[in-house]
């Protein structure tokens, strides 16, 4: 398997699993929208533009010099993400303790992980 294709995959998918999540909560009742599940899939959902975007801008337009790893801007970028992950998955937990739907929070924790 290509490594970029793989690399794809692991940043775009959590993308259109939350953008999923988005749409089904949309269309539930409101009796099913806690709070602090919305709260959480939102930071999942930032998170997951952030990996998305930042795989897309430097495929379709990579730098022209060659940058040692610790200062390119696409590895720094990505890397940002084990920093903000952590947030989306303590407030998920927190959330599915809290009694958002199951699905929800799997959903939350699967894009943050």
């Amino acid at each position: 398997m290509n490594d970029r294709f793989s690399l794809c995959i692991l940043t775009c998918v959590p993308l259109l699993l939350t953008l999923a999540a988005w749409m089904r909560l949309y269309w539930a009742p409101r009796d099913q929208r806690h709070v602090l599940a919305l709260l959480a899939l939102g930071i999942a959902s930032a998170n997951a533009a952030l990996a998305c975007g930042t795989f897309l801008y430097y495929e379709l337009k990579p730098l022209s010099h060659f940058l040692p790893p610790w200062q390119h801007p696409e590895i720094l970028q990505l890397g940002l993400l084990f920093l903000l992950a952590p947030i989306g998955m303590i407030l998920g937990v927190v959330a599915g303790v809290r009694g958002a739907p199951n699905w929800l929070t799997c959903i939350v924790e699967l894009s943050s992980l």
